[in-house]
């Protein structure tokens, strides 16, 4: 019997195409809700696999059941595309609730609870303060090889019809968890715990820091990931893989 990921990697062999999602804020987004972001794609070659019949080939019943995660749409790219490496920006949400917000079990699953009461106009403030081509060491380990020189382009926080708040984080680029510590980093200044200079002065540090926590990973969904034309994505894949000249002091 073959593995889960021998199955996988032989469907997308089968297949003989790479996967992009197609309006990716609705495709990734449905996803999301069922699974872990990190499995994204995945899912979308097993999808593909079911209505191809590899499972069947292979002498697997494995079916989609109704109503559950499900697929907008799947084309074939050319050879150069890269789902990981020819991406312009990725846009995520990151939802949680403060101490003053009334739990709800429908959306328990995908929103954090912070035991804090947390001032919204300070963290959109310290939000502001990491925007743009920053090097966020403070916020990541780069991959070896290579800087944390990201450029932030939207970390915008609202306040959801369930009494949640909701933070829209873009960035051409994010390093591993990166995206949780922005959002920990700011939730410490919306609790009071830094200050909003405090916050500063850790971000231009570029140094780990244990003086905010990192976000867990369930209040986390991939809303949205953005790709060039078809004849720009090896152009795009090979900027993204080359190594960022590190920002001046």
């Amino acid at each position: 019997m073959p593995s889960r990921r021998e199955v996988l990697l032989g469907g997308l062999a089968s297949l003989g195409l790479a996967l992009a999602p197609v309006r990716a804020a609705r495709a990734v987004e449905a996803v999301s809700v069922q699974l872990n972001w990190k499995h994204q794609f995945e899912f979308a070659a097993f999808y593909a696999a079911v209505h191809r019949g590899f499972y069947r080939d292979v002498g697997l019943d494995v079916h989609l059941v109704e109503g559950g995660p499900g697929v907008d749409a799947v084309r074939e790219v050319p050879p150069a595309f890269d789902a990981r490496f020819g991406a312009l920006r990725r846009r995520y949400e990151y939802r949680l609730r403060d101490a003053n917000g009334r739990r709800d079990p429908l959306t328990a699953r995908f929103t954090a609870e912070v035991p804090k009461v947390l001032d919204l106009e300070a963290m959109q403030r310290a939000s502001d303060e990491l925007l743009g081509l920053q090097d966020f060491t403070t916020f990541c380990k780069a991959r070896e090889g290579a800087t944390a020189v990201r450029e932030l382009l939207r970390f915008d926080w609202r306040l959801t019809e369930d009494g949640a708040f909701a933070a829209a984080i873009e960035a051409d680029a994010f390093c591993h968890s990166m995206v949780r510590a922005l959002v920990g980093s700011v939730v410490a200044v919306g609790s009071a715990r830094i200050g909003h200079d405090d916050l500063v002065r850790l971000r231009d540090a570029r140094e780990r820091t244990s003086r905010f926590t990192v976000m867990p990973a369930h209040g986390l969904s991939l809303e949205e990931i953005s790709y060039p034309p078809d004849d720009e994505l090896a152009i795009r894949a090979e900027m993204t893989r080359a190594r960022r000249d590190p920002l001046s002091e």
